[in-house]
C-alpha cells in the first residue's frame, strides 16, 4: 500500500502513521487486534531536513552579533528551547529572577485569541537555564527595566514582538558582521531561525549527553519519535562516539588478553 496525500508534507505523513504503527505493535503483542493495518506501508521520504542546528560556538557568534536588544530572546531559544509563541508570551514572572535558574513555560500567543493554552500537558514545564543563557537574561532585565507580568521580549511590556521585525533586524545585523568577518577572512555567520535556535537547544542537549526523553521533558514534546526529529548531529559528534567505542572496545581487549 501506498500512502500519498497531495495536501500535506511527507513530514506530516509520517508523523500521522508513525504513532499509529507503534499504537497497532502494542495492541498485536497484547492480542487486542488481529490485523495491523499500518503493516508493510510505505512512508513517504522526508526529503531531507530543512531546519540546520548551530554548533556552540556558532550559536554565541551569532547571537553577540545581534544589538543588544534581541540577544536573549535568541538566546533564550537557542539555550532554552522555547518555541516562537511561547517566547512572545513570556513573562518576566515566568522567570525566577534574581536566581534565573529556570524558566516557566505556561502559555503561548496567538496574534488573534492573545494569550493562549500550549497544544498539551507536555507544554506546560519548567525549563533549567544554563550560565551560558542566565546572563543574556540578567541583562535583558537590566535593559528593559521591566518588571513583574511584564513581557520579556515584548514591543512594549504589553504587546508581543513582531516575529517579522525580530527576524529582519536579526538578518541585518548578521549581514553586518559577516562584512566585517570577510574583511578578517573568516568565515560567513549563517542565519538562524527561531524554530532552527530550537533545533540547536536540542541538539546541544543531546550532545551534552542528555536522553531524549529528558530533553522532550525540557522541550515539551510528547514522544521521543519528535524530539528526535530535533536532534542534529553536531560537529565532531560522530569522532567523540568512535573514541568512546575505542576506549570500551580496548578495555574488553585488555581483559579478554589477561583471562588468556
Amino acid at each position: 500500500m501506498r500512502v500519498h496525500v497531495a495536501t500535506r508534507s511527507d513530514l506530516k505523513v509520517r508523523n500521522v502513521i508513525v504513532p499509529l504503527q507503534a499504537i497497532y505493535r502494542h495492541a498485536r503483542t497484547r492480542d487486542t487486534v488481529t490485523v495491523d493495518p499500518t503493516d508493510a506501508l510505505e512512508l513517504p521520504e522526508s526529503g531531507g531536513r530543512r531546519e540546520r542546528a548551530a554548533s556552540p560556538e556558532e550559536a554565541f557568534a551569532l547571537i553577540d552579533a545581534l544589538p543588544d536588544d534581541p540577544q536573549a530572546l535568541w538566546a533564550t531559544a537557542a539555550f532554552g528551547g522555547l518555541r516562537r509563541d511561547e517566547l512572545r508570551a513570556l513573562r518576566l514572572t515566568d522567570v525566577d529572577y534574581p536566581a534565573v535558574t529556570t524558566i516557566k513555560v505556561s502559555r503561548g500567543y496567538d496574534d488573534v485569541a492573545g494569550p493562549i493554552e500550549p497544544k498539551s500537558e507536555k507544554g506546560k514545564r519548567t525549563v533549567p537555564v544554563p550560565a551560558a543563557l542566565r546572563r543574556y537574561l540578567l541583562a535583558e532585565k537590566l535593559r528593559t527595566g521591566r518588571d513583574g507580568d511584564d513581557l520579556l521580549f515584548g514591543r512594549t511590556a504589553r504587546e508581543p514582538f513582531t516575529p517579522t521585525h525580530v527576524r529582519k533586524l536579526a538578518l541585518r545585523a548578521w549581514a553586518t558582521a559577516n562584512e566585517k568577518r570577510a574583511a578578517d577572512g573568516l568565515p560567513p555567520l549563517v542565519p538562524l531561525g527561531l524554530h532552527e535556535a530550537r533545533h540547536t537547544y536540542v541538539s546541544l542537549l543531546v550532545a551534552a549527553g542528555t536522553s531524549l526523553e529528558e530533553a522532550g521533558d525540557y522541550i515539551g514534546h510528547s514522544s521521543t519519535y519528535m524530539t528526535d526529529r530535533y536532534r542534529h548531529l553536531l560537529d565532531g559528534q560522530r569522532e567523540k562516539a568512535a573514541d568512546r567505542l575505542d576506549a570500551f572496545l580496548s578495555g574488553a581487549q585488555a581483559g579478554a588478553q589477561v583471562a588468556r
